[in-house]
């Protein structure tokens, strides 16, 4: 962390590790106040090459630190790809949008997460193993359905929604394709 000219901070990491997965050459510029930490365009392409990433940190009370991220042309496969063992699942496409997550004591008190592309991509399963991490969450009708309905789907228009309902995360997935029809 270093103090650059304008006032600001720089943060640089060469690497940051999440399990066996690595993510290369990070550097984000943050504005450091009494309770919150703002940053602005991160140079990663970690969320791909044109992505534009901005958020705000809030620290005031230690019990609920809430962040707050705007996306801008952002890819969420290398985000998919920390989660699962196997590359065989690919999303394709920018999305833009919104994410509130808050931590009481540690544990997500709200997650709120709206993005969406309307630019069209596509979703493509190549091995149902790829998604084995979803397995412990969904029954074998529904994950079957899942793997089915995305194996080499391409969309026009595509929705994530993420929320927290109880103790649950609730992922919503909304694709819409001319040709393939709705997911």
């Amino acid at each position: 962390l270093e103090k650059s000219k304008s006032g600001f901070y720089v943060l640089d990491m060469s690497s940051l590790r999440f399990k066996d997965k690595e993510i290369k050459n990070i550097s984000i510029p943050l504005a450091i106040d009494a309770d919150t930490v703002s940053f602005n365009l991160i140079d990663s392409d970690f969320l791909g090459y044109s992505a534009g990433i901005s958020g705000v940190l809030n620290y005031r009370d230690y019990n609920n630190i809430c962040l707050k991220v705007i996306l801008r042309s952002a890819s969420f496969k290398n985000v998919i790809n920390l989660f699962s063992k196997e590359e065989g699942f690919a999303l394709v496409g920018d999305f833009d949008g919104r994410l509130e997550l808050c931590l009481n004591k540690g544990k997500i008190s709200k997650i709120n997460g709206d993005f969406y592309n309307t630019s069209g991509g596509a979703v493509n399963i190549e091995k149902e193993a790829s998604l084995g991490f979803l397995q412990r969450y969904l029954d074998k009708v529904s994950y079957d359905a899942l793997v089915d309905n995305f194996k080499h789907y391409a969309y026009n228009k595509g929705r994530i929604k993420i929320t927290k309902k109880g103790e649950s995360i609730a992922l919503n997935l909304d694709f819409g394709s001319d040709e393939l029809g709705r997911r």
